[in-house]
């Protein structure tokens, strides 16, 4: 198991590699040292560099994941994967995390709120 500031160091390295455009190195990064943490904002990250990318099925991908690894999606999960269900046209994962979120009251959020309503 990782220290909290080797996770962190390795969650920055993912970061900034996904953000430079080299999501291929950040989703390495990710599968090797960190798809097995339970810390939400890695998880989020990758979501989120994923759609960023348009790489809207791995979004999607990254998603079934962490809820397989019993990782709860939070606001900030929900506010990066919902506009890539938009994009893509998948109504029925869209009600499936309008639902999630509504269940765990994250619909109150105004990030989540402004991404269901898009």
């Amino acid at each position: 198991m990782w220290s909290r500031t080797e996770g962190w160091n390795r969650q920055m390295a993912g970061v900034g590699a996904a953000w430079k455009g080299l999501i291929q190195a950040a989703q390495t990064i990710f599968c090797r040292s960190c798809k097995s943490d339970s810390d939400t904002s890695v998880w989020n990250t990758m979501i989120s560099a994923n759609a960023h990318n348009e790489m809207i099925e791995q979004s999607f991908i990254v998603v079934q994941q962490m809820l397989e690894q019993h990782v709860m999606p939070n606001a900030v999960t929900l506010a990066s994967i919902l506009p890539a269900c938009s994009h893509s046209g998948s109504v029925a994962l869209g009600k499936l995390l309008h639902g999630l979120s509504i269940r765990n009251f994250l619909d109150i959020n105004v990030f989540v709120s402004s991404a269901l309503v898009d």
